[in-house]
């Protein structure tokens, strides 16, 4: 599935928002769809100057020619979507990975609903990760995954599965799977690493449509800049 279909998709479920067009450093965009009628309230999440390493080399964040590290800004208010769109490399899993948590920043703050998160654990910090990658327990069923991450409501594709072996699906269900349990809970930011990668078009609007239906629905979504 392109990242062009990808964010048709997305366009189509959000019709009625207004969209804002934000550019970043190194060939990225974040593009906002915003809802109608949204009133002025503190942003969901708030992130200033941040830059992040891994080991020495400098993922996010640019060297100016000065010498200087300028680092990443952006924000996203309640209910709204925000697509990220960068070139491979760029950084992008290593930002929703920093948000979630889950690895150290080098400087700058990230604010969710208005707090500084630097000294929260990531299961304080009352947002949902999808990870594009290793979000799998092959050993275990479904049914079991489910349970774990506490789904009430799984994707309607996955219920003739619930005793077949993660390991055994295909990538495009295993995919299902773990969108399934990142979709669950109240968590008011959902992070989204390519959600869409392995999925039909009949998946990915059923996918945006649960995603409409949720109450808590700030989401930030990651997509290649093109094709891949």
């Amino acid at each position: 599935e392109t990242a062009d279909t990808s964010l048709h998709h997305i366009r189509t479920m959000t019709g009625s928002h207004r969209t804002m067009e934000c550019p970043l450093s190194g060939g990225a965009s974040l593009t906002k769809f915003v809802p109608d009628g949204q009133k002025t309230e503190n942003p969901i999440l708030e992130i200033e100057n941040l830059t992040v390493r891994r080991g020495p080399r400098l993922v996010l964040g640019s060297r100016q020619e000065n010498g200087a590290i300028e680092g990443l800004s952006m924000s996203l208010y309640p209910g709204e979507w925000g697509i990220l769109r960068a070139p491979n490399g760029w950084g992008k899993t290593t930002l929703l990975e920093a948000i979630a948590g889950t690895i150290p920043v080098e400087q700058g703050t990230i604010r969710i609903n208005g707090q500084p998160v630097s000294d929260s654990p990531p299961w304080r910090r009352n947002v949902s990760l999808l990870q594009s990658r290793d979000h799998a327990f092959p050993s275990l069923t479904v049914r079991e995954v489910l349970e774990l991450n506490e789904v009430d409501s799984p994707l309607e594709e996955l219920i003739p599965m619930l005793d077949r072996p993660v390991g055994s699906l295909s990538g495009g269900e295993t995919q299902k799977v773990a969108i399934s349990c990142a979709l669950s809970g109240k968590a008011t930011l959902r992070l989204m690493d390519e959600p869409f990668s392995a999925l039909d078009e009949s998946s990915i609007r059923k996918v945006t449509e649960r995603l409409t239906d949720m109450e808590a629905k700030t989401v930030l979504f990651a997509l290649p800049v093109t094709d891949q």
